[in-house]
């Protein structure tokens, strides 16, 4: 019921920071991965 009624402003939303998401979401895994890697050497 959240995404019917808040859907199509969350869709303007995601589509005008799509990049921006995207970019945070892959560094944010790439610095999980290193701190993984990392923190049990």
């Amino acid at each position: 019921w959240l995404l019917r009624r808040y859907g199509e402003s969350i869709k303007e939303f995601i589509e005008k920071r799509l990049g921006m998401i995207v970019g945070a979401g892959a560094a944010a895994l790439i610095l999980l991965y290193i701190l993984v890697r990392y923190a049990h050497a």
